[in-house]
């Protein structure tokens, strides 16, 4: 998880803060700002990557968990699914709004339902 976050903190970075601040920095460093626009753009490309792929790890790790009610496993599986299915046309374009608030709303209960069971495992207390 930390390589993950090392990841996207990159590409945020370089992506979002460095690569369009250089554009106005100064003259005559066009190849500086090509080589940090495109190491921005691979960044998140491959942070998209990994987050679809650990996402898909994580639906089946929780979807095999005895410990957890079948409901908040099938909660999490559809919340799941439905983010892998807005992430494919993310990479391209920003999602609509609505789209945004269903899966924030979608995560919100999800995130309610998993408090709920870690009250209820003695262990987590």
């Amino acid at each position: 998880m930390r390589a993950v976050a090392a990841l996207a903190l990159g590409a945020t970075v370089l992506g979002r803060a460095v690569g369009p601040a250089l554009r106005g920095a100064r003259e005559g460093i066009e190849r500086v700002i090509v080589v940090a626009g495109l190491v921005g753009d691979v960044l998140s490309q491959l942070y998209a990557l990994v987050g679809i792929g650990l996402t898909i790890v994580l639906i089946w790790s929780i979807s095999r968990e005895r410990r957890l009610g079948v409901a908040s496993r099938a909660l999490a599986t559809v919340v799941g699914a439905l983010s892998l299915a807005t992430m494919g046309p993310a990479l391209h374009d920003p999602l609509p709004e609505r789209a945004g608030i269903a899966l924030g709303a979608g995560s919100g209960v999800l995130a309610l339902v998993a408090a709920f069971e870690g009250l209820r495992v003695a262990r987590t207390r």
